[in-house]
């Protein structure tokens, strides 16, 4: 059995007015701040974050991308990307 949590992430200060390509950008800033820690503990991935996370979710995206475009990689998408 799962349980289900819910966080709340406010958005970060945003008084200086940076200007940021799509909304809701500023909350990377959270992401920026945790890969910065991690760096000074001379840590190679996040506590939050791992490695194996980042590998999991490529997985996911790759599928989903297989499933709605075909392929994933290959001749035909670096076709497509213009490569």
């Amino acid at each position: 059995k799962t349980t289900e949590v819910e966080h709340d992430f406010t958005m970060p200060d945003d008084s200086f007015g940076a200007p940021w390509f799509y909304p809701g950008s500023v909350g990377f800033t959270y992401e920026i701040q945790e890969v910065c820690k991690a760096l000074r503990a001379d840590k190679k991935e996040c506590d939050q974050f791992t490695w194996n996370n980042s590998i999991q979710l490529a997985t996911m995206i790759d599928e989903i991308i297989r499933q709605t475009r075909g392929e994933v990689g290959g001749a035909d998408e670096e076709e497509k990307m213009g490569v």
